[in-house]
């Protein structure tokens, strides 16, 4: 009955993926199960310090002393043989004639290291980007409280104190319009995030900031919105570069829609795309009629348009991509002919392929 129930919990120990092994006192080795001989080969009646740690004595680490003396101890261990970490549960044995042995349970976590090591690196790589990227970064709970904020969204929002930024309300004190945390939050909801969402919010001073909102929803356990992390993107210098360019343009037009001489410009297929006032004017088209409408080489004498690109694509007439005044006959929409001088140049894209030409014709008709 004994021998039975002995080879019964041998099978059970070698059935184990953990290895597990017993010392007497002396550290001489009583038992290995199959994993244990599997990972360091059979070592029963040999030192276990010789068998495990590939040593000539006794481990200076070792803690059977506590084990002996009526201790359950805990730990974690590199051994060098197999170069993998254990963590080792040991525990005393007493046996029948009131010797004790250490019986040891040896879990491989290696892997589990591993894992746990490129999981703090990740973090820490999380948070230098966290700390170190230029646009607001932000993590927020759904009930409108920032939960975390990196540096240079405080720097954006004119805080100088994190604790404070954490204790605003976002759609009271952020929002320049409340509704707009409305619609943000019915949106992420929604779709799980939103992308490039523009809204303005107030600094701590009242003023208003463009910005943009990428964000995606954060959930619990049990599938519940628990809040929403994402970046924020200062638009001020966009804005101020979209004004200038759309004032830039608005008073270009000006000049164009003003000027006394007839402005004209083609795509590469000489298809009108720019037909100003005098032009009009002049040649008796409405602009309407034009863009996108008709060819130039309408109001030329036949070849001519096709003559005038030659001549601004060759160095002879002002260089290379330009005409300069230039006597040339335009026909108006009645058939009459206008003589005067043009001057033109040819429009490149930022590869130096050409794009489009612009002329400006000045009428010489009273003069002559």
């Amino acid at each position: 009955m004994i021998m039975r129930q002995s080879s019964r919990l041998t099978s059970v120990l070698d059935a184990m993926e953990d290895g597990i092994y017993i010392i007497d006192q002396d550290f001489f080795i009583e038992f290995m199960n199959s994993k244990m001989i599997q990972d360091f080969g059979d070592g029963t009646g040999k030192k276990c310090y010789a068998v495990i740690q590939g040593r000539d004595t006794v481990c200076p680490w070792c803690r059977a002393n506590e084990v002996f003396g009526g201790n359950t101890v805990r730990w974690e261990n590199r051994i060098t043989n197999t170069d993998r970490v254990y963590d080792l549960i040991e525990l005393p044995l007493n046996n029948a004639d009131g010797s004790v042995s250490k019986l040891t349970i040896c879990r491989d976590i290696t892997m589990r290291m591993k894992r746990e090591a490129r999981i703090r690196a990740s973090e820490e790589d999380y948070q230098r980007l966290f700390e170190h990227v230029k646009c607001g970064v932000y993590v927020s709970s759904k009930e409108g409280k920032f939960l975390n904020a990196n540096q240079a969204l405080l720097d954006m929002l004119g805080y100088s104190s994190k604790e404070e930024f954490l204790s605003i309300d976002i759609r009271h004190d952020l929002y320049l319009r409340p509704e707009d945390r409305d619609m943000f939050q019915e949106m992420i909801e929604k779709r799980g995030y939103v992308r490039d969402y523009e809204v303005y919010f107030k600094r701590k001073d009242t003023s208003s900031i463009p910005v943009v909102l990428t964000s995606h929803v954060r959930y619990g356990e049990d599938g519940k919105v628990l809040g929403y992390e994402g970046i924020i993107v200062d638009q001020s210098e966009r804005k101020r570069m979209e004004r200038s360019l759309r004032e830039a343009h608005d008073f270009l037009d000006k000049i164009i829609r003003s000027s006394p001489n007839a402005i004209i410009a083609t795509d590469m297929e000489g298809n009108i795309i720019l037909w100003n006032r005098a032009a009009e004017e002049l040649l008796g088209y409405k602009a309407e009629e034009v863009i996108g409408k008709m060819n130039i080489e309408k109001i030329y004498p036949e070849g001519m348009a096709r003559k005038v690109m030659h001549m601004m694509r060759s160095e002879g007439y002002g260089g290379v991509g330009r005409l300069r005044s230039y006597p040339m006959v335009h026909i108006r929409q009645d058939g009459k002919i206008i003589e005067g001088n043009l001057s033109a140049a040819i429009i490149y894209n930022a590869e130096g392929k050409e794009m489009a030409s612009v002329g400006i014709f000045v009428d010489l008709t009273e003069r002559l």
